[in-house]
């Protein structure tokens, strides 16, 4: 093993993959080497940079970077939406962003004074005008059979980072959850059914179905903003019983939000917790 070429080539930013590849030695030795020799802070210190200027070479990749850019905004999605959750952080933010709001809006008025600055802000926002109506009309004049296409392929591409009993990738923990309550009591489903309706997309997507005699279908749902899930949930709902008249819709959310979807709920849409799930299924299956 070179140990002189192996320092030089590191310090010069290649990685212990590179450097294993190339001197055919393992790269925890690799590793070994290159902390006794540089100290184990100096070591770090260049392999961050190396790891840096790696990630900037391939985001120089058109399709690498949007790869990249699309996983990142997922996972800050993610993360925000969990702490979301937390009401302190909620309170906090929605605070935060007012006054970052408010701050913007105050400079923009000032900054429109200048006759300049205003002339090229009507033409940046006549530009974007006309860019995002090309696109939309794109996208509605396209047949029922593109726009099928393209909306279960953004279904596919959608990130889903969690696993569900049967290995199935999931959304989020209450989808998990609710499939572990589903396999716990032996009750088959389907997860994420498509079913065809007569909406923009042509088809509808269902969270659980369980084909047998319960006739059910489940929706697992804790986003913030229940009236207008709800609203949401009311049209599918509507596409769903006309497809299956004595079908039953059970929606399961959080108990810190059972109160508030009951209240915006249709009487025939049941609202649960998990628990409450779980002991409506055991009766169901008792009675039947």
């Amino acid at each position: 093993m070179d140990r002189q070429g192996i320092l030089a080539s590191f310090v010069s930013g290649a990685s212990l993959k590179e450097l294993s590849n190339e001197h055919a030695a393992k790269k925890a030795m690799i590793r070994e080497y290159l902390v006794n020799m540089l100290g184990r802070r100096r070591y770090l210190e260049i392999a961050h940079s190396n790891g840096g200027k790696a990630v900037a070479r391939k985001l120089a990749e058109p399709g690498y970077r949007l790869e990249y850019l699309r996983k990142m905004s997922l996972r800050v999605k993610e993360s925000l939406g969990a702490k979301m959750q937390e009401k302190a952080f909620r309170v906090a933010w929605l605070a935060k962003a007012r006054r970052g709001s408010k701050s913007g809006i105050e400079k923009l008025r000032e900054s429109m004074k200048d006759l300049q600055f205003y002339d090229e802000w009507v033409d940046k926002c006549r530009a974007a005008g006309k860019t995002s109506y090309a696109r939309c009309v794109g996208i509605h004049k396209a047949s029922p059979d593109a726009r099928r296409v393209w909306s279960t392929l953004g279904l596919k591409r959608t990130g889903k980072k969690l696993t569900g009993p049967h290995g199935e990738k999931m959304y989020n923990r209450l989808e998990v959850s609710v499939a572990r309550v589903l396999d716990r009591l032996g009750l088959e489903y389907v997860y994420e059914k498509i079913l065809a309706a007569n909406n923009r997309n042509g088809f509808l997507s269902v969270d659980f179905v369980l084909p047998s005699a319960l006739n059910l279908f489940i929706e697992a749902t804790y986003w913030s903003n229940s009236e207008e899930k709800i609203r949401e949930l009311r049209k599918k709902w509507g596409f769903i019983k006309k497809q299956h008249p004595n079908a039953r819709l059970i929606v399961v959310t959080e108990i810190g939000r059972l109160e508030e979807y009951r209240a915006l709920a249709q009487i025939d849409i049941n609202v649960f917790t998990l628990i409450m799930l779980e002991r409506h299924l055991i009766d169901a299956k008792l009675a039947g």
